[in-house]
């Protein structure tokens, strides 16, 4: 991927170095807090909806359905900062050129306007249009493989795990970027 971004060209110019470390960074973020938080996530919430883990477990949902809904639950990246580029209202707002805003992602993957009853955890939620990975020119480039490895975890869980319980006091992670857990002691019991 490295080589990729040093070999890409825009407007037929190579990225700069800014550039490639950034976007490295972004993957870092991304293939690395994203994929593990949500990881994590994913167990808190079985713990926390024992009817949805035995859904998960049984077959009733599909593991994609399974991983999506468990992206947009646990939005690990809680929201992102963007420039704007050309002066617009939106929403009775002006916004100008070069002004700073906010996307809150864990807001976005609450709205009710888009997800029926959003603050409940439904793993068989279709369709699920969560913006965990952002959207269009700032669509996550990890975003496939992020989801390949949720969807392994919870595909592992469901065909080895019988039981998830809680073994210690949890302990969310201490940022105001991303969230999620960084103690989350469990018992992982039983199988097939």
């Amino acid at each position: 991927m490295i080589t990729a971004l040093a070999q890409s060209r825009i407007d037929g110019r190579l990225l700069d170095e800014d550039d490639i470390v950034l976007n490295c960074y972004s993957l870092i973020i991304g293939g690395d807090e994203t994929s593990r938080l949500s990881m994590i996530g994913s167990l808190a919430a079985f713990i926390e909806h024992p009817e949805q883990w035995r859904r998960l477990r049984h077959g009733e949902v599909t593991v994609a359905a399974a991983a999506e809904e468990v992206l947009r639950w646990t939005s690990p990246a809680m929201h992102f900062g963007r420039t704007v580029l050309a002066e617009l209202d939106w929403a009775g707002h002006r916004f100008r050129a070069g002004d700073i805003v906010t996307v809150w992602i864990s807001s976005a993957n609450r709205d009710e306007r888009q997800f029926d009853d959003p603050d409940v955890f439904d793993l068989g939620r279709t369709p699920n249009r969560h913006l965990t990975f952002g959207f269009g020119p700032h669509f996550c480039l990890g975003a496939h493989l992020g989801r390949v490895e949720i969807a392994a975890l919870l595909d592992a869980l469901r065909r080895h795990v019988g039981e998830i319980r809680p073994d210690g006091e949890p302990q969310r992670l201490y940022s105001n970027v991303l969230a999620g857990y960084s103690r989350l002691p469990v018992v992982l019991a039983g199988g097939a």
